[in-house]
């Protein structure tokens, strides 16, 4: 008969390896399935033991809603409803006899629950005759930093079922303490103990100190501010946070900046265990009139809406840079309009919204003649004023100032007023003073301005360079004088003076 060669004989082993190869893992995976369903089956079979403890420890049991005992394996050991050696069919090691079982109550049903990962003790030790010992909540507790812990105790009975005294100790590294300390990350171990005609029962609860909460901050959900108040707003003004941890939290801000705009802050705290609190807060900007700050076509939209008088006070001053001359104050000196500014012959220089320069800008001749012929609105100080001193005003304001008719008297006895059209002009002597006098003719065609009108008010200005009180030009020729114009003097009294001289210049100008 002839054998196998040798090459065949390899052959087949290799063939014998590779099948191997292949069904090895198969297999492999086929029993650990298995073991691992014998498992669950295992611990499904010491939930239904679990259940049968019960229904003879029904007093034991929690009766409030999420209400929570733990037992353990050797009390169903106790209880004769699991076998003393009951293994674990993946390692084939005994189970713990301190595996842990919790029995919460939920909506109305025991819900029993098996850590299969839980327990040391591995013996099979125990005695019939032991109390009952069962822990009250969880066999885990967590305790948030600094929160005060309150211990759920245990209840312990006696194999006939009287209640017996229950000890408990606290240690932390395996070595015993007073008491539970949550200022400080720790984890502490509560042993229970109960003891009854010489045996005793033992069960623990594990206790961590964490920090899950995170800080307290409390954001005004709300905050109001003019355009001026945001310049310097503290976004942190009226926000406060705090930590259960009590240690100093920083707070992150986004989503600002200075621009006048509506806008959504938000605020992030942080604690040190990355516990974080986000919180918004809506700043909305608001409208608060002021004749210093508002826009000069802000300014004209109000006196064009009729709100001039509900925003704005005579005597309201507003800064202006004009070329040249620099920063110089202007002032409200009226804003009202009443029925004698209706008469086709009045002039309009003392109604409305009437602006004026709060200082003497400069000296000027009003003609370089001694004359007042033709009166203001052919002078050189009207034609100065109107074309080379208008144009160095911000574009802003000449785009709100609008012409004004401008009745002033002449200097003949004879002549009638003079009536012109300007943008920038000169008071008259009533509309500084109520009082009247025979060398304006034009008094009767104009009034007092609101701001003259206020017993404090006085004529009396600076020349702005110089600091000093100043004499100032007003726009009425002298009556009975061909070349004479009218002013106020430095002590805010009234005075001629020739043309051709020179004396301070204050003028103004209307808005709609």
């Amino acid at each position: 008969m002839k054998g196998f060669t040798l090459v065949e004989i390899l052959g087949v082993i290799i063939v014998i390896g590779i099948l191997a190869l292949i069904t090895y893992p198969i297999i492999d995976n086929t029993i650990k399935e298995n073991k691992e369903s014998l498992y669950n089956t295992q611990l499904n079979e010491i939930k239904e033991a679990a259940l049968g403890w019960s229904y003879t420890n029904v007093n034991m049991l929690p009766i409030d809603e999420g209400g929570t005992i733990t037992i353990t394996l050797l009390e169903l050991k106790k209880a004769g409803l699991v076998e003393l050696d009951i293994r674990n069919p993946k390692t084939g090691e005994l189970l713990p006899n301190d595996m842990i079982i919790t029995i919460t109550y939920k909506n109305n049903n025991y819900e029993i629950n098996v850590d299969g990962e839980s327990g040391s003790d591995i013996t099979n030790d125990f005695n019939e005759n032991a109390p009952i010992l069962v822990l009250n909540g969880n066999y885990i507790e967590y305790v948030e930093i600094n929160d005060t812990y309150q211990d759920k105790g245990a209840l312990a009975y006696d194999k006939n079922g009287n209640s017996v005294l229950v000890d408990v100790i606290y240690q932390l590294n395996g070595k015993e303490v007073g008491s539970i300390d949550t200022s400080q990350f720790n984890t502490y171990t509560a042993i229970y103990s109960a003891t009854s005609n010489g045996y005793t029962s033992k069960i623990a609860r594990t206790i961590v100190i964490r920090d899950t909460t995170p800080p307290n901050l409390i954001v005004p959900t709300k905050t109001e501010l003019t355009a001026v108040q945001l310049e310097t707003f503290d976004l942190l003004e009226g926000v406060t946070v705090s930590d259960n941890s009590l240690e100093n939290i920083n707070i992150e801000t986004r989503g600002f900046d200075r621009l006048p705009t509506d806008k959504i802050v938000e605020y992030k705290a942080c604690d040190s265990n990355n516990n974080c609190t986000t919180k918004r807060r809506i700043i909305e900007i608001i409208y608060v009139p002021s004749f210093a700050t508002d826009s000069w076509e802000t300014i004209r939209d109000n006196v064009k809406n009729g709100k001039a008088e509900e925003y704005y006070k005579v005597g309201d001053t507003k800064e202006i840079n004009v070329e040249g001359y620099g920063e110089l104050t202007v002032r409200i000196a009226n804003m009202t309009t009443p029925s004698e500014c209706l008469q086709e012959d009045f002039s309009q220089t003392a109604c409305g919204f009437v602006v004026e320069f709060v200082n003497v800008l400069e000296e000027r001749q009003f003609n370089g003649t001694p004359t007042n012929d033709y009166g203001w609105p052919e002078s050189v100080l009207q034609n100065y004023l109107n074309n080379e001193f208008y144009n160095k005003l911000p574009q802003d304001l000449r785009n709100v100032i609008i012409n004004t008719k401008t009745v002033s008297g002449s200097g003949s006895a004879s002549t009638s007023n003079y009536i012109g059209s300007e943008k920038i002009y000169l008071f008259s002597y009533h509309e500084i003073f109520e009082e009247f006098i025979e060398y304006d003719s034009s008094y009767d065609y104009t009034r007092q301005l609101d701001f003259y009108k206020l017993s404090n008010s006085s004529p009396i200005k600076s020349i702005y360079y110089a600091n000093n009180n100043y004499s100032w030009w007003l726009r009425s020729a002298a009556k009975f004088d061909r070349s004479s114009f009218l002013y106020i003097t430095y002590n805010g009294g009234i005075n001629s003076l020739y043309a051709n001289e020179s004396t301070g210049v204050s003028p103004a100008f209307r808005i709609g």
